[in-house]
C-alpha cells in the first residue's frame, strides 16, 4: 500500500515535470520559427526595396529630362511665342517648323515616352510626336482625352499638372505632364505599361509583381486580378490578394504622385527555408504525442479524483448529507482528502441530527407556551360567572356552565397538535358561545355558516376562539343586542385556500388600531384583547409561515370584520429558516 501511495504522488510530480518541460520547448520552437520567418522578410524586404529606390531613380531622372526639355524649348524658342498670333501667315509656318522639332526630338526620348504634344488653345490646335508602338484608336482616344481636360478648365501660366499624374482612358493607364504658357499648353505622356516594360527582367516569383499604384495604393494596370488596393510604403507590409500572401514594398516618385510596388508572393520567401522549416516539423510532431500522453495523465491523476470531490460537494449543496466519497486508487494526497471529507459529513450528519432533535423540543414548548397564553384569561371568567350563580342558586344553570367548562377545559388541554379538523373548532366554538350565552343571558345571538365540504378541513385550534371571545368582550352592550356571524368558504379568487369571516355589529375597531392590527403588531392599550390577537398571529405564521392573511377592518353600518385565510393543503415548516437548515417540513394536508 505504501509503495502505491508512494507511486500515485511521484508520478503526479514526474508529469508535472515533463509538462514544464514539454510546454517552454514548444514556445521556444515558435518563437524561433517566428523570429526566423521576421528576420528573411526583412531581409528580402530591404532587398527589393533597394532595387525598386534604384529603378525609381531612373524613372524619375528620365520624366525629369523631358520636364527639362519641354520647359527649356518653351522659353527659348520663339517658334512658341509665334503660334500665339492670330495671322495665318505667322502662325502656319511657325506650326510647322515645331513639328519637325518636336519629331527630331522625340528620338532622344522615345524610349521612355510615348508621345510629345503642344496644344494651342485659340485654334484648338494639336501638334504631336509619337511613337509608332501605339495603333490610331488608341492615339484618338489620348487627343479626345486631352481636348477634354485642356478645354474644360481655365488654367493660369505655369504649370497645369502638379507633376506626372495618372489617367485611366480605354481601360489603359497613362502618366501625364502638362506646361502652360499664354496661350500654348506644352506636355507629353506615356504608356504605364511601356514604362513597367524595362522591369520585366526582375525575378520575383512565379506570383511575383512589379507596378505602378496611385497614391491611393490602386494598381495602375490594365490586367485582370489587380483590383486589390496596394498600399506599398518604404516598410513592408503583409496583405492577402486572392487565396496568397503577398510581402508588398515599394517607392514613391519624386516627380509624380504615384509609386512602383513590389509583390512578392510569402511562399517564395519561406521556400528559402527549407530545412529549418523540416527540422521544426519534425520537433513538433514528436512532441505532439506528449501532448494526448500528457493529458491522459492529468485527468486520471488531478482531474477525476477532483471530479469525485466536486461532485461530492454539490450532492452536499443540494442537502444530501449521506453521500460518501467512494474509495477509488489515486494519490496519497486525494486519499487524505477523501477520509477527511467523509469523516467530517458523518460527524455533521450527527451534530443536525441532535439540532433537529433540540430544535423539535425547543418549538413544541414555544407552541404549547402560545396555546396556554389564553387559558387564564377564560379561566378567571368562568370562575367569576360560577361564582355569581352560586350565590342565586341558579343550580341548573351552574350544571349546563359546568359540564360546557368541562368539554371547553378538555378541548384546550388535548390541543397540542399544530392542526385541528374545523368541525372540532367550530364544536369547541359553540360550547363557548353557550358558556357566553349563560353568562350574558341571552344579549347576544350567533349564526355559523359551513359548507359540507369544509367540515374535514385543517385548521388552527382556538383559533375561532380568539376572536369570537374578543368581539364578545368588546361588542357586548346593555342597549342592542350584538349578533355574530362566523362564515366559512372557499376564497373565490383561489379556490386552494380558505377564508373564515367572523363579523359582528358591535362598535368595530378604533380607527387608531386597525392599522397596527394589519401589520400583525402588538396592542399595548388593552392588555389581554393584545396577548389573544397577537398571539395567534404569532402562531399563524409560526404554522402557515407566509402562507396566510389576517385582515381587521370596520363595517359601513358599524361593527368589526375580521378575515383569516389560509391555504387548505399546506405544509407545516418545523425550522427556523423554512427547513434550509435541515429540520424537516411536515405535510400535514
Amino acid at each position: 500500500m505504501l509503495r502505491t501511495e508512494r507511486f500515485g504522488t511521484l508520478r503526479v510530480k514526474l508529469f508535472l515535470v515533463l509538462l514544464l518541460l514539454v510546454l517552454p520547448l514548444i514556445v521556444l520552437l515558435i518563437y524561433i520559427s517566428n523570429y526566423s520567418i521576421t528576420v528573411v522578410r526583412d531581409q528580402v524586404a530591404n532587398s527589393n526595396h533597394n532595387l525598386l529606390q534604384m529603378y525609381m531613380k531612373q524613372v524619375d531622372q528620365s520624366l525629369r529630362s523631358i520636364d527639362n526639355y519641354i520647359l527649356e524649348s518653351s522659353s527659348s524658342d520663339n517658334d512658341y511665342f509665334l503660334l500665339q498670333s492670330d495671322n495665318d501667315n505667322t502662325y502656319i509656318p511657325a506650326e510647322v517648323r515645331i513639328s519637325n522639332k518636336l519629331t527630331d526630338d522625340f528620338r532622344l526620348y522615345n524610349q521612355t515616352i510615348d508621345a510629345l504634344f503642344v496644344y494651342t488653345e485659340h485654334r484648338d490646335s494639336l501638334i504631336e510626336a509619337f511613337a509608332l508602338k501605339e495603333d490610331y484608336r488608341v492615339r484618338t482616344q489620348i487627343r479626345q482625352y486631352l481636348r477634354s481636360i485642356l478645354t474644360a478648365a481655365d488654367h493660369t501660366n505655369g504649370f497645369t499638372s502638379e507633376g506626372w499624374y495618372a489617367a485611366e482612358i480605354g481601360g489603359r493607364y497613362y502618366f501625364f505632364h502638362i506646361f502652360k504658357s499664354g496661350d500654348v499648353y506644352f506636355g507629353a505622356w506615356a504608356s504605364v505599361d511601356s514604362l513597367t516594360t524595362p522591369f520585366e527582367a526582375i525575378d520575383l516569383g512565379e506570383k511575383g509583381r512589379l507596378l505602378f499604384t496611385d497614391e491611393k495604393g490602386i494598381p495602375l494596370t490594365s490586367e485582370q486580378g489587380s483590383a486589390a488596393t496596394v498600399q506599398a510604403s518604404d516598410n513592408y507590409s503583409i496583405k492577402q490578394i486572392g487565396h496568397s500572401d503577398y510581402l508588398i514594398v515599394g517607392s514613391e516618385s519624386s516627380v509624380g504622385n504615384f509609386k512602383l510596388a513590389a509583390l512578392i508572393p510569402e511562399s517564395n520567401i519561406l521556400d528559402q527555408l527549407p530545412s529549418f522549416r523540416i527540422l521544426v516539423a519534425i520537433i513538433a510532431l514528436s512532441i505532439l504525442p506528449l501532448i494526448p500522453l500528457s493529458i491522459y495523465l492529468l485527468r486520471r491523476t488531478v482531474l477525476k479524483p477532483l471530479d469525485r470531490i466536486l461532485f461530492a460537494l454539490k450532492r452536499t449543496g443540494d442537502g444530501n448529507l449521506g453521500y460518501r466519497i467512494p474509495p477509488f486508487k489515486s494519490s496519497i494526497e486525494f486519499q487524505i482528502l477523501n477520509t477527511a471529507y467523509n469523516k467530517m459529513m458523518t460527524q455533521i450528519q450527527e451534530l443536525k441530527i441532535n439540532v433537529y432533535e433540540e430544535k423539535l423540543s425547543l418549538q413544541k414548548a414555544h407552541f404549547t407556551h402560545l396555546q396556554l397564553q389564553l387559558n387564564p384569561h377564560f379561566l378567571m371568567n368562568s370562575l367569576n360567572v360560577i361564582h355569581g350563580l352560586a350565590f342565586t342558586k341558579k343550580n341548573e344553570i351552574i350544571q349546563e356552565m359546568s359540564i360546557c367548562l368541562v368539554e371547553y377545559f378538555r378541548y384546550i388541554l388535548r390541543s397540542d397538535s399544530m392542526i385541528v379538523p374545523l368541525k372540532e373548532e367550530i364544536k369547541h366554538v359553540r360550547n363557548y358561545l353557550r358558556i357566553q350565552q349563560l353568562r350574558y343571558r341571552n344579549r347576544f345571538t350567533y349564526e355559523i355558516d359551513v359548507p359540507d365540504e369544509l367540515w374535514e378541513t385543517s385548521v388552527l385550534p382556538l383559533m375561532l376562539q380568539t376572536f369570537t371571545e374578543n368581539t364578545l368582550k368588546h361588542g357586548i352592550s346593555f342597549e342592542e343586542q350584538l349578533s355574530v356571524l362566523i362564515r366559512v368558504e372557499r376564497l373565490e379568487e383561489d379556490p386552494a385556500k380558505l377564508k373564515i369571516a367572523i363579523v359582528d355589529s358591535g362598535s368595530g375597531f378604533d380607527a387608531e388600531v386597525l392599522p397596527k392590527l394589519n401589520l400583525g403588531e402588538r396592542i399595548t392599550t388593552s392588555l389581554e384583547g393584545g396577548i389573544g390577537i397577537w398571539n395567534l398571529h404569532q402562531r399563524l405564521r409560526f404554522v402557515y409561515r407566509d402562507q396566510f392573511r389576517l385582515l381587521f377592518s370596520n363595517r359601513e353600518a358599524g361593527g368589526a370584520v375580521v378575515e383569516i385565510v389560509v391555504p387548505l393543503q399546506h405544509e407545516i415548516n418545523l425550522g427556523e429558516d423554512g427547513g434550509k437548515d435541515g429540520v424537516p417540513d411536515i405535510n400535514r394536508g
